[in-house]
Parts: C-alpha cells; structure tokens; sequence
C-alpha cells in the first residue's frame, strides 16, 4: 500500500515511492528520510511533508507564510487550502498539491491507497462534554474546520449552531463564548477588534488527535441532515 509522488518545479522534476510507514519532505533543508532537497530563497527547510503510516496519509505543510498559498485538489475538483503550520488527511485516489510562493511553483501529484482508519465511517462516543461545555465544543470545531484551511466566522457559527441544534448566536454573544473558549487555552482578549476565530483556530490547531477530530466531523455532519 504505497503512495506514488510524481513532483515538479519551473526547472526541475521527479518521482518517489513512499512506503507504507514511511515519510516524504520537499524543502530546502535536508531530512533524515527521502525527500526533494531544493534550494530556493523563499522555499522553508521543511516546506511539505508526507507521512503515509498504519493510522493515515496526510500532507502537512511547513511552508511559511511569506505570500505562499498550498491548495489541495482531488479528482472530484473539489480543493482546499492548506494553511501555514496544518495538516489534512489524503484522500483514496489521486490529489493534487501546489504550491506557489512569490516566483516559485511546485506542483505534487499523489496517487493511491491512503490509509484513513475507520472514524469517518464509524460513530465514535465523544462524551457529553462537548454537550455542557460551550468553550471546550468551540475549541474542537475550530480545530476541525482548521485542518481544510482558514475558518471563516460565519462557518464557525453555523458549525456551533448545527451541534447545538439552535438558532445562531448573535454576534456579541458569539464574541463571549469565544472569549471563554480562549480563556481555556490561557489567551486573554483585552483588545476589542482582535480576530478571536484566527485566533483560537491558531490557538488549538494541535491540541487533538486527528482521529477525534475525525469523529467530530462525522457527528457535525450527521447533525446537519
């Protein structure tokens, strides 16, 4: 069950086999496993990493920001992008990753049998706390939403509104709850137009194991039907 990377750049181009249980990096600075070492000034020692193990294939992208967008694409044309410091989950099949940072371009084509596990086909118990605790549910979609990209604040809203099954909080009593949510995580807002959604996506981008993220997704769109 390996993963087979074909890359290219304006001037430069390959393949590489990634194993199951094995690791993949495109950067400028070399790493202890296989990898593309290239060098350019805007592209970040560890720019792109593969990992592909018993419990997934994901993409996560190590690229500063400095202008550089990473837009993940599947088959189906739909497509997401990566933001600085994230991961996501690959997908079975083929995804398309690139990048572009001021006058450079990668293109990375991924193709194979990604291993998932079983919590997006599977309702995993995620406890009531999430049912009692506004800040803490606050905490967990923020992170969820996070891994596809930036999270817009009506997304967020709607997400909390979804679980909660109730209507839309208003916008100072949504600006409360992630305060508190904020709180949780020792970040104080004394400022009154600090962006509190970039802030606790950035807050909590790795504060859960992916496979609970995973069964949040799955319970988030369960509610949504």
């Amino acid at each position: 069950m390996a993963l087979t990377l074909t890359w290219s750049t304006g001037d430069a181009r390959g393949r590489a086999v990634v194993p199951l249980g094995g690791t993949w990096t495109f950067g400028r600075e070399p790493s202890p496993g296989p990898g593309v070492v290239y060098q350019h000034e805007w592209v970040s020692g560890t720019a792109l990493v593969i990992h592909h193990d018993e419990r997934s294939s994901r993409l996560e992208r190590g690229q500063r920001a400095n202008g550089a967008t990473v837009m993940v694409q599947w088959g189906s044309g739909s497509a997401i992008a990566l933001s600085e410091g994230t991961s996501h989950r690959l997908r079975p099949g083929t995804t398309t990753v690139s990048m572009t940072v001021r006058d450079f371009a990668l293109e990375l084509v991924i193709v194979g049998d990604t291993v998932r596990g079983g919590a997006r086909t599977t309702r995993v118990p995620l406890g009531r706390d999430l049912e009692e605790d506004d800040a803490l549910l606050l905490c967990v979609l923020a992170a969820a939403l996070g891994r596809r990209g930036h999270v817009r604040r009506p997304e967020l809203v709607s997400a909390f509104a979804v679980w909660r099954g109730a209507r839309p909080l208003s916008n100072d009593t949504f600006n409360e709850r992630l305060t508190d949510a904020l709180a949780t995580r020792g970040v104080e807002i004394t400022e009154q137009y600090v962006n509190r959604v970039d802030r606790l996506v950035h807050e909590v981008r790795l504060a859960f194991d992916d496979d609970y993220l995973d069964a949040v997704e799955v319970e988030l769109a369960t509610r949504r039907q």
